[in-house]
């Protein structure tokens, strides 16, 4: 399925916003209102693309935006 764009600016995010921890669970969540992912090794990032560019939120807030 292709991404469709964001019309209602109102649905916009506004930096910084809190972000979901990982919460370890025996089994995975079922059924078609749940996402989840994997969480390897690595950076937990949000990511906003603006007519700018692009801008790095890490998991404690702090902008990481090189």
């Amino acid at each position: 399925m292709a991404p469709q764009a964001i019309t209602n600016a109102a649905t916009c995010l506004e930096f910084p916003v809190a972000v979901a921890l990982a919460q370890l669970v025996p089994r995975l969540p079922t059924g078609p209102a749940w996402w989840y992912e994997i969480k390897l090794d690595g950076h937990r990032m949000v990511l906003w693309r603006t007519a700018e560019g692009l801008r790095l939120q890490a998991r404690s807030g702090r902008d990481v935006t090189a």
